[in-house]
């Protein structure tokens, strides 16, 4: 594995990399059987993010994806977490008054 993300990397640097609508498919089927529902989670909000020309960091939608996943409140300080773009996450923040 270690030899193909070198490669893949090495491409990247030359010129844009590409994957095929298949590969695409394949990766969308896999989220869809998965037990896991964060993944899917993840990649809506994400999506939903993205179309609202809103940008936050993959941890932090990590994060909120398993809070929504197991309908919890997340706990936490952040303010990108905070600031009430990521529908129907629920959070609380133990530090503010």
């Amino acid at each position: 594995m270690e030899a193909v993300r070198l490669r893949l990397n090495d491409a990247s640097t030359r010129g844009r990399v590409v994957t095929s609508e298949l590969v695409v498919a394949e990766l969308m089927y896999g989220v869809e059987c998965s037990t896991g529902g964060a993944a899917r989670h993840f990649g809506r909000v994400k999506a939903d993010l993205r179309r609202r020309g809103v940008v936050k960091g993959d941890v932090d939608l990590l994060l909120a994806a398993t809070a929504l996943d197991l309908d919890a409140a997340l706990v936490t300080n952040d303010g990108a977490l905070l600031d009430g773009t990521i529908a129907d996450l629920r959070t609380e923040n133990w530090l503010a008054g």
